[in-house]
């Protein structure tokens, strides 16, 4: 897949997309703020938590007379220091141009990507910074907030906002803003072929985002969500007798940092396993057919002609897992996630080297 930013540094490539929008940003491009006060609620609807994509929010603001810093303070001060991969001290050196009006815009964007790494991660005031970059008409600023709404970071999920943030940061100069709009193309074009709908749902179609509004619509409740790892975990209700917890895995290339899914599956724990097990695998045959692969006796898969499968494996005496899978994104995930943690590996040695 075509990348969106690359940044070499000292011979290796990072491919971070918060970290390589950085890089975007010593480019010069000219941008005007915008003043259209349409907002979103946040996570929880109240006045306290809301934050406007285009307009103000609760937010000190940059004045003109705060500082005298140029943008070669700027370059020096906070850019190199992200070029070096010395995120820590990046952070701690950009914060005071957001406090100068004409910096401001590129230094809430330089903070918002910097929050997304492993090293520095700490996605509220990712979120926080890219609302501010946005508001102030920053392009990086709305491609970074288009991205959390996308991973379901900033809520709700709003298909009509999120195309306007693509396309005002497409305009802006942001290469990748394209790639995002193609990639909400592809999402609608896959739903009108999937064979597999769990819940109804075309999940391995669908964003981070929706798909978690969608679960919690059915009942679903999100119980714990591992960011770095690309996992959430659910109380599934009533959806399905004897399920203890679903999973979802995500399988997010970080050369685009879209969460796709790769896996959806459930726990399930019934004491009367062999029943459980043949109540399981008739309601799957009815649906599914026969199943085209038996790994053993306690492991049945239904392959369907899109690429994605059913499995349905009996892990312990009273444990089942019947899962929802898309192989070429379970095998792309593990690829992905060792990588990001040898880049992250990497960026630790860096910066413990500066102390030593």
């Amino acid at each position: 897949m075509r990348q969106l930013f690359s940044l070499k540094t000292g011979g290796t490539k990072t491919w971070l997309v918060g970290v390589l929008l950085l890089t975007a940003l010593t480019a010069g491009i000219g941008l005007k703020v915008h003043h259209n006060r349409k907002t979103l609620q946040g996570d929880q609807g109240k006045a306290s938590s809301q934050m406007s994509l285009f307009g103000a929010v609760a937010h000190a603001k940059a004045s003109p007379a705060a500082a005298a810093y140029t943008p070669e303070d700027l370059q020096k001060g906070c850019t190199q220091l992200i070029a070096q991969r010395l995120y820590r001290q990046a952070i701690s050196s950009c914060e005071k141009f957001t406090l100068q009006s004409s910096l401001a815009p590129r230094a809430h964007a330089m903070l918002a990507a910097l929050y997304t790494t492993r090293l520095t991660y700490d996605m509220p005031s990712s979120v926080r910074h890219a609302v501010r970059a946005s508001d102030l008409g920053d392009a990086r600023g709305k491609f970074l907030l288009a991205a959390h709404m996308l991973a379901g970071h900033y809520r709700p999920f709003d298909p009509k906002a999120l195309t306007r943030l693509l396309d005002d940061a497409r305009n802006g100069g942001i290469a990748g803003a394209g790639l995002y709009l193609q990639a909400l193309s592809q999402s609608q074009a896959c739903r009108a072929k999937a064979q597999l709908k769990p819940l109804g749902l075309p999940v391995f179609c669908m964003f981070r985002a929706e798909l978690l509004e969608a679960l919690h619509r059915k009942g679903v409740r999100l119980k714990e969500q591992d960011a770095q790892h690309w996992r959430d975990s659910f109380a599934t209700g009533d959806v399905l007798v004897s399920a203890r917890e679903a999973e979802l895995e995500f399988d997010v290339d970080p050369r685009e940092e879209i969460h796709r899914v790769s896996r959806l599956s459930y726990q399930i724990v019934d004491e009367e396993a062999e029943t459980r097990w043949s109540d399981l695998q008739e309601s799957l045959s009815r649906k599914y057919g026969k199943p085209q692969q038996v790994v053993s006796e306690r492991e049945l898969v239904w392959k369907m002609s899109d690429g994605t499968l059913v499995r349905l494996i009996q892990e312990d005496h009273w444990v089942m897992r019947l899962s929802y899978e898309m192989p070429s994104r379970v095998s792309d995930r593990q690829a992905h996630l060792a990588l990001v943690d040898r880049t992250a590996r990497q960026d630790r040695v860096l910066a413990e080297a500066q102390s030593l």
